[in-house]
This record gives structure tokens, C-alpha cells and sequence, in this order.
């Protein structure tokens, strides 16, 4: 399957890598075909016209159309990209759009009228294109707020849904957690105005809540389905399970998602191991515990490991009070040949470079983990605390 983006990941200071690259020979192809075609045409131009913009007298008005078009792309991408304007969201983000758009294609048209015309007095006559690509705009605007082709409301079925995914790897396949999923889905698209480009109206007693959801769906035909959405609100909504905000933390808390996020997908053994260690913060300081390779294969499987299977480690704990978290974090580090691990996909902490699969997992670990913060005070010397969620936060934005 063609990826639909390059990007460029940033492994380390000294080496990163590029993806998306499938799309490159298309467009090298597509260029020698533009090219070749271009150079036909040109050599049919007679020669009085050789000093002309635009040396093919029916090129003229695609030219315009065109640049006119383009103008009015760029002129909306300006607006998201580098005015970190978000026009995408809400009825207000939808004039924002169509107003920079139309500006930018009245922009596109007149400029492309002066290289023709190589004359700055273009702005009497030929409206009438203008109008044309104003009124397309316009309704191709409409179409996308009104979702005429139906692309916002589609939602599968259950029972064509194999699995679903979220951008941080979790992972569901059983069709009472892919349920949930749907009727999350659901109702966030059923109550599109309450997020759709506005914020949420806090009572300044509750904490407020956001996430951003990001959901693959694998399709029973094998064919997938991607979707991304913001949601907010205040941790009093999660007293209510018809609430999203509570929708989503029981989905998060199956013991299905919790495996999934938190297990890494290459096994923890001494030739995939990498790096255990732990970091303790206390008052604004760290320090660093690095376990050896028996220390660190025999805390991940008769410590974190357990602690993960038994719901303690990996549970969204939003709107739970007091001493949730201790001072410590755990980073593991894994890697093993892709030959080896073929079926391990690239996701939020697993890429693939140069023949190799990584994996980065972090934990921060709850005090009512028994196993991890029993075998932490018996081995290292260091002291476990309790912290604050807030200082949790500052850790490593766990919230």
C-alpha cells in the first residue's frame, strides 16, 4: 500500500530517516510524461511567439484557471501552515477558508492576466472566468462543510471491522471493544458541534480534559479506514458513561487496550534488549538507574510485565485523586533484525531503519504497583515516592 505523505523521523542526533518515499517514482514519472508532452507542444510554436509567456495560444485560459486555482490553495494552506490559523473546524473556520480562497483565486487570475498580457492594466473585462472559479469554489467549499459525499458520517459496521488501532499502537480486535470504538465514534460525529471549532465551556471546579483520537480500521475486506478527531471536556463528565470523555477512558481501560499499548511488540530477551533503566525525580532533580542485562530481564518479567497484565500499569487514570504515580519512570529499549519480526508494524514507538526494528517503550509506574516498586527498593538503593499527577505530568506529560 502507497503511504500518502513523506516525512521525514528523527531517530538521534546523528541519524533519522525518510518515509513516504513510494510516491517519489510517481512523481518522476508523471514529470517526464508533463515534460514530454510540453516539448511536443512547443515545437509546433510558431516563432513570433516564442517571446510570449504562454506560447500556446489554447494554453492561455488553462493557464489562468490554473494559476487562479493554485493561488486560492495556497493561499488557505498559508493560513494553516504558517499563521497557525486553524480553518478547518466549525462554521466560522468555514467562511474563514472560503473568504481566503476566493481572495486567493482573484489574486491567481489578475496575475496570471499580467504575465500573459505583460501589463499591469488587466482589471477591465474578463470577469466572467473569475466568476466561474468563485462560484466552483464556493460550492466545492459547501460540499466539504455539508459532507455531501457522506465522508464524515460514514462509520462501519462491527461486523466489518477486523480491528482498530489508535496512533500510540493500541490495538482492538474483540468485536465488544471494537462496539465501544463505533459508538464513540458514533456519537462524537452525531454531536459535531460540540467540538467542531469551539472550545468547551469549563465549570472551574473539574480538570479540564482533552485527546486527540486517532483510529485506523483494518476492514474485513482488508481495506482500511483512518479518522482523526479531537475530543474535550471536564473530568466531572467522566461521572457519566453516556459522556465521551467516559467512553473513551472505558475503552482505553480494557484490559484488551491495556495489553496492547503497554506489551511491546518484540519479545524481551537478552539479544532484543537494549537498555533498562530507570529514572527517579525527586524535587526537581533526577537520577538515572541503568540495570544490567539479568537485572533487566528479570524485572520486566517478574515485575512490569505483571504489574501491566494486572491492569496496574498502562490504565488511563483520569479523574482518580491523590498519590497516583511514583517518581519513577522506566524506559525499556528493544531491537531485533526485520527478518526476524517481519509481522511488527511501524507505529508511534516501533520503526524500521537499515534492516533493523526498534521499539521505545516508557513507563511511569503507579505506587499500587507492587511488583515494580517492591523490586525498585529492594535493588537499587533508591527511594519511591509518591508524586502528584501534576508532577507526573512533568515527567513525561502522563495526564
Amino acid at each position: 500500500m502507497l503511504q500518502d505523505k513523506l516525512s521525514y523521523v528523527n531517530l538521534s542526533a546523528t541519524e533519522g530517516k525518510l518515509t513516504g518515499v513510494s510516491y517519489v517514482p510517481l512523481y518522476a514519472a508523471a514529470g517526464a510524461l508533463l515534460s514530454l508532452a510540453a516539448l511536443l507542444l512547443y515545437r509546433k510554436r510558431r516563432m513570433e511567439s516564442a517571446t510570449d509567456t504562454v506560447a500556446i495560444p489554447v494554453l492561455k485560459p488553462v493557464f489562468k484557471y490554473c494559476m487562479s486555482i493554485g493561488t486560492a490553495l495556497v493561499a488557505v494552506s498559508f493560513l494553516s501552515d504558517y499563521m497557525n490559523i486553524d480553518g478547518s473546524a466549525g462554521r466560522r473556520g468555514f467562511w474563514l477558508v472560503l473568504a481566503v480562497m476566493l481572495l486567493g483565486a482573484f489574486v491567481g487570475w489578475f496575475v496570471a492576466r499580467m504575465v500573459i498580457q505583460k501589463s499591469v492594466r488587466v482589471f477591465r473585462g474578463d470577469w466572467k472566468g473569475l466568476a466561474v472559479i468563485c462560484v466552483l469554489i464556493a460550492l466545492f467549499c459547501a460540499a466539504l462543510e455539508c459532507d455531501a459525499l457522506g465522508f464524515e458520517r460514514r462509520i462501519p459496521e462491527v461486523e466489518n471491522v477486523s480491528a482498530v488501532r489508535f496512533l500510540n499502537g493500541v490495538e482492538l480486535r474483540e468485536p465488544e471493544n471494537i462496539a465501544k470504538v463505533l459508538d464513540l465514534h458514533r456519537h462524537m460525529v452525531e454531536h459535531k458541534e460540540r467540538y467542531d471549532g469551539k472550545m468547551p465551556t469549563y465549570d472551574g471546579e473539574s480538570a479540564a480534559l482533552t485527546r486527540g483520537i486517532y483510529l485506523r480500521y483494518t476492514l474485513a475486506d482488508g481495506s482500511e479506514m483512518y479518522r482523526s478527531y479531537a475530543v474535550f471536556g471536564n473530568a466531572s463528565e467522566l461521572e457519566d458513561p453516556g459522556s465521551d470523555m467516559s467512553l473513551y477512558k472505558e475503552i482505553r481501560n480494557t484490559h484488551e487496550a491495556i495489553l496492547s499499548g503497554n506489551v511491546p511488540r518484540l519479545p524481551v530477551t537478552e539479544e532484543t534488549l537494549q537498555q533498562l533503566m530507570l529514572e527517579f525525580y525527586r524535587e526537581e532533580r533526577e537520577f538515572s538507574y541503568t540495570l544490567n542485562s539479568a537485572q533487566a530481564l528479570e524485572f520486566y518479567h517478574t515485575c512490569l510485565l505483571p504489574d501491566i497484565e494486572e491492569e496496574k500499569i498502562g490504565a488511563l487514570r483520569w479523574g482518580e485523586d491523590g498519590a497516583l504515580y511514583s517518581n519513577v519512570v522506566v524506559y525499556l529499549r528493544l531491537s531485533a533484525p526485520i527478518a526476524d519480526y517481519p509481522e511488527v508494524e511501524e507505529e508511534l514507538s516501533v520503526w524500521r531503519n537499515n534492516g533493523t526494528v526498534y521499539e521505545y517503550k516508557d513507563y511511569q509506574i503507579p505506587m499500587d504497583a507492587e511488583h515494580c516498586v517492591d523490586w525498585i527498593r529492594a535493588n537499587t538503593g533508591y527511594e519511591v515516592l509518591p508524586i502528584t499527577a501534576g508532577e507526573a505530568a512533568y515527567m513525561r506529560g502522563v495526564g
